[in-house]
C-alpha cells in the first residue's frame, strides 16, 4: 500500500477548492481509503486529502508524444 496526503488551497476568486490536481493523481491509481480534513493558517484556507492507494498502470515511458493523461492510460491499457 502507499500513501499520498495533497493540500489544496482555498480559492478566493472562484470561492472553491478545485480538485486538479487531487484528480489527476487518482486517475491511475485504485484508492483504498480517502479522509479529507479542513484547517487554516492566519489568512488561508486548505482540504487536506490523506489517500491511501495501490498503483493500476505504471508507467513504461514509451507512449507517444502528446497525449492528455486519460489518453496516456487508455494507450497503456489498449497495449496491455
Amino acid at each position: 500500500m502507499a500513501y499520498e496526503i495533497i493540500t489544496i488551497p482555498f480559492n478566493e476568486n472562484t470561492r472553491c477548492f478545485h480538485a486538479d490536481e487531487l484528480n489527476k493523481f487518482c486517475l491511475n491509481k485504485r484508492v483504498v481509503s480517502m479522509k479529507a480534513e479542513f484547517f487554516r493558517d492566519e489568512q488561508h484556507k486548505y482540504r487536506t486529502v490523506f489517500i491511501e492507494y495501490e498503483t493500476i498502470l505504471e508507467s513504461t515511458g514509451s507512449e507517444p508524444k502528446g497525449l492528455t493523461e486519460a489518453g496516456r492510460i487508455c494507450y497503456e491499457e489498449l497495449r496491455k
